[in-house]
């Protein structure tokens, strides 16, 4: 990773991370394919759920549009086209919603996050400590990050500079997952831009980080019931 110019975070850049964290199978009875295994569809309508705060109708995915699905997901994770159709990412009015929550309501859509990364995400530390070290590197090469831009991702809700992002000893995860989804959907709109970013990230190998200081705690709590 050296052109800086590369370090654009993109929605399909994000869901190319997460997609890296992913459980190999889910714990929920979100499959729409009877699929044991979880795949990017299933992680989608994870997202979906976070996002919305509940599920598309079952109706809305037969054989055709399920395959037209899992079309517009493949185009995002790639960042060969904007987002489309069903995805979360291509509704404005789930955007601004999901926005506005995490600006004036966190605690609601950290609930929601927090069930998203129980049942989809892995609870692997060390795999959870290379995500949150991958998107501390984008932050700190990416020209696009403006001055003035705001990271959620404390759990009290209180928005941070990038400096102070990147200057975290202690680290939660689950709200740093959604503050830097917030942050993505907010700030970078334009998917295609990642693509040279995304060729990075797959064709790296994963490197071993000597940050002796950092530490991860609040690892996928469960939601509370």
């Amino acid at each position: 990773m050296e052109n800086k110019n590369d370090y654009y975070f993109s929605s399909g850049v994000f869901f190319t991370l997460i997609n890296d964290i992913r459980r190999e199978s889910h714990k929920t009875k979100i499959d729409f394919n009877a699929k044991k295994k979880l795949g990017d569809i299933e992680l989608m309508l994870g997202l979906y759920e976070l996002f919305y705060g509940e599920l598309p109708s079952i109706g809305d995915f037969d054989t055709n549009s399920n395959s037209s699905f899992s079309v517009q997901v493949s185009k995002l994770k790639n960042c060969v086209d904007k987002p489309l159709g069903k995805l979360p990412f291509a509704n404005a009015d789930a955007i601004d919603k999901l926005i506005q929550e995490v600006e004036t309501d966190y605690n609601e859509p950290l609930l929601r996050t927090i069930y998203f990364i129980d049942n989809f995400l892995t609870d692997n530390n060390t795999k959870q400590e290379q995500f949150i070290k991958k998107v501390m590197e984008i932050l700190r090469k990416d020209k696009s990050v403006k001055k003035g831009s705001e990271f959620y991702v404390k759990r009290n809700g209180v928005p941070i500079s990038k400096k102070e992002v990147l200057e975290m000893k202690t680290i939660e995860f689950d709200p740093f997952v959604l503050g830097i989804l917030h942050y993505v959907i907010k700030t970078h709109p334009e998917n295609t831009k990642g693509r040279s970013l995304i060729e990075v990230l797959v064709n790296e190998p994963t490197k071993k980080v000597h940050e002796k200081n950092l530490l991860l705690r609040g690892l996928s709590p469960k939601m509370s019931q």
